[in-house]
């Protein structure tokens, strides 16, 4: 009898919490009538299908899969894995090395171009979903709203005291907390450090601007802070960084300036952690909010003047040390790699590094620099790239591939049709039980009944049927059979890989998504006089590899 293991996500707390459960129960019923034993289920509740290290559910999935606990792994559709095609293709291929099948209620057994195509298609939702979240943001900054959270000095509006609702995005200034905010641009700007300024808050009791994170109690329970407590303040809190526009010496709000989109987040490949990046100033938006200035501008402009006195004087020392202000920055820039082979070419003779020994031609660097090493090989690097490239692109456009990813295309928008649809449907039955709930409360309340209770009930009622509305009102419109021009459009993108790499705004974003699906390139001297032979190995190059029928890891070109 075949072993099975069941997966189940849902992404955000606003879906239903019983979603992972009932894809459960779904796969639960079609193991049981293929006859499979059920030996363990996984779920990742309320957890974005981005990256896997932050999904525990599905950690212990590929843990338990590695130790062979089941022969197949069953999920509704592709997208509950994740979302992140590299994501999906590394757990498809850890199943695959395991031999375990993977199979999806809607679309059988998965084959490595299937995931490849599925997988793309669930990214392209999950970019879907960034826009609209842009969007949004956009659209507050645009009504001289914050589309963001709260910064030190300021409260949400609110209709009153017991009443939270009111304009999303609305701010009021508090005057006690403004008083701080002055007084550490009074101490800055007559010479105080950061750390005698946050030194002088604490020592005076203040509060700082954080509230202490959450803890884990001995049972594992979380325990939230106490409403009042606050972290200390800190030298970051005060200081921040002048480029990135953090900390309280760096906030444009407080001199009556709304300022989004300042920079962009992206998650790590590796680790799954967002890493900030500072947007181009011609992207950047800024609205005029006069009446939530706190630093008058005089203070303003003199803060300003000894931050720039200051970066001066650390400028000139760095140039009496013989470095230049942009160190840095300027060795980053040299250390990017020109090449998307740049760090993967690797010597299939003494196993050593491959790079560029000659103008424009690669060769081993070991025997290069002394290493004793038979590889005399060099070769153009063009040469190589266009031989890779075609290694790469060469089974994606076969006419085999093309009719799979055609089929697996058609597949997944129509199961992305019905979930559209039925949570469509969903909520607009929500919506008719929620109004009717609202006229029961009111009828209750015309008839004399506890008012404060009813009045509470209905406060509620009113929230959940805003966010019903705003779910209905960001629906898109229903998705077409299949998208015009679909296979053209296939070969285009896979054939214009070479022109991407060579864009110079684009090429080095595609140069370190390519890096990441290539392992190495081996690097072997061929039989004939100045032969080279290149043999690729890496996640990409194990699906590409399948789709032309070799079965193995690895493509010789």
């Amino acid at each position: 009898m075949k072993r099975v293991g069941i997966y189940g996500r849902h992404s955000t707390n606003k879906q239903n919490t019983k979603s992972a459960e009932d894809q459960v129960k779904l796969c639960q019923t079609h193991a049981e009538q293929q006859g499979w034993d059920v030996v363990k289920t996984y779920r990742d509740e309320a957890l974005s299908g981005s990256h896997r290290s932050k999904r525990p559910g599905v950690l212990q999935l590929i843990s338990d899969a590695r130790q062979n606990k089941f022969d197949i792994v069953l999920i509704e559709s592709l997208d509950r894995l994740g979302r992140n095609l590299k994501e999906v293709a590394d757990i498809y291929e850890e199943f695959k090395y395991n031999d375990i099948k993977l199979i999806a209620l809607q679309g059988g057994e998965l084959s490595g171009l299937l995931v490849g195509v599925l997988g793309a298609v669930a990214e392209s939702f999950l970019d879907d979903v960034r826009h609209k979240t842009w969007r949004g943001c956009k659209s507050k900054i645009e009504k001289k709203l914050s589309p963001g959270g709260l910064c030190y000095g300021y409260r949400v509006v609110k209709s009153s005291d017991q009443d939270w609702t009111g304009v999303a995005g609305e701010r009021a200034i508090i005057p006690e907390q403004a008083d701080v905010v002055r007084r550490v641009f009074r101490e800055y700007a007559s010479g105080k450090s950061p750390l005698q300024i946050a030194r002088g808050l604490n020592a005076d009791g203040i509060p700082g601007p954080r509230r202490p994170r959450s803890k884990k109690n001995e049972m594992g329970i979380i325990i939230p802070p106490d409403q009042g407590e606050h972290s200390p303040w800190r030298v970051s809190s005060i200081s921040g960084h002048a480029c990135r526009g953090t900390g309280l010496l760096n906030n444009e709000m407080y001199v009556g300036i709304l300022v989004w989109n300042r920079q962009s987040s992206r998650k790590s490949r590796e680790s799954g952690n967002r890493i900030f990046r500072r947007n181009p100033e011609d992207q950047i938006d800024r609205e005029s909010v006069p009446e939530l200035r706190i630093v008058p501008e005089d203070l303003w402009q003199a803060v300003k003047k000894r931050q720039s006195t200051i970066r001066e004087t650390l400028e000139k020392k760095k140039k009496e040390l013989g470095r230049s202000a942009g160190h840095a920055e300027t060795m980053n820039a040299v250390r990017r790699p020109t090449s998307f082979l740049s760090g993967r070419m690797v010597c299939g003779v003494c196993g050593g590094s491959v790079g560029l020994v000659l103008r424009g031609r690669w060769g081993c660097l070991g025997r290069h620099r002394g290493v004793i090493c038979d590889n005399n090989r060099t070769i153009k690097r063009e040469f190589v790239e266009e031989r890779v490239l075609s290694g790469l692109t060469g089974p994606m456009v076969s006419e085999q591939a093309l009719q799979e990813a055609v089929a697996a295309y058609k597949m997944e928008f129509a199961a992305l049709r019905r979930r559209r649809r039925s949570q469509f449907e969903s909520d607009h039955h929500a919506l008719k039980a929620v109004n009717g709930k609202i006229r029961n409360v009111m009828n209750a309340i015309e008839s004399g009944g506890d008012f404060p209770i009813l009045t509470q009930r209905l406060r509620e009622l009113a929230a959940e049927k805003k966010v019903i509305e705003e779910r209905l009102g960001d629906t898109p419109a229903d998705l077409p059979d299949v998208m015009p021009d679909f296979e053209q459009s296939y070969r285009q993108r896979v054939s214009g890989l070479a022109e991407v790499l060579a864009d110079p705004v684009l090429g080095q974003e595609s140069t370190n998504a390519l890096q990441a699906l290539i392992e190495k390139v081996t690097f072997m001297p061929g039989a004939a006089r100045g032969e080279v032979s290149l043999k690729l190995s890496g996640d990409l190059a194990g699906i590409l590899a399948m789709a032309s029928g070799k079965g193995a890891a690895e493509l010789m070109t």
